[in-house]
């Protein structure tokens, strides 16, 4: 997946992005946002940039159908486990659902841990820089809003 943002901040070999919005969401205004702008994505980067380039850079699509996994099905599949779990020990209805919930509060733990000691690192490795654009000139014949 390639994605396209401006540097923000650089800290050391820390860049923070100001992503572009994707083609088709930059020219909906569907959810209320009129900005061409996204979110603000931080990472370590051992190239040179500065604050000002655009630069474009590249996502694995296999790390990220694996971390989107984790957090769309573990905390599904915790669940409907743990419901299972508590009919296995022969648990009232009641106390199945809790078991369920239980399952679900375990498996937003075991995300936030593993973001948490793993999540940066996994990200940093899986980040390829393609491009870095010269921050654009003050003459005024290109904009950006900060």
């Amino acid at each position: 997946m390639i994605n396209k943002g401006i540097v923000r901040e650089v800290k050391g070999d820390i860049i923070k992005v100001h992503l572009y919005k994707e083609s088709a969401c930059a020219h909906c205004s569907g959810c209320g946002n009129k900005e061409k702008m996204g979110s603000t994505f931080e990472f370590k980067c051992s190239e040179k940039v500065e604050v000002g380039n655009v630069i474009t850079f590249e996502i694995e699509d296999k790390s990220l159908l694996n971390i989107a996994a984790l957090v769309y099905l573990l905390p599904i599949l915790l669940m409907i486990g743990g419901y299972f779990l508590g009919e296995f020990l022969g648990f009232t209805e009641g106390k199945r659902v809790l078991t369920s919930f239980m399952g679900l509060i375990l498996s937003f733990a075991f995300i936030y841990t593993f973001d948490k000691v793993k999540g940066s690192k996994i990200i940093d490795q899986k980040i390829k820089l393609v491009g870095i654009e010269e921050a654009p000139s003050e003459d005024g014949s290109c904009s950006i809003d900060k």
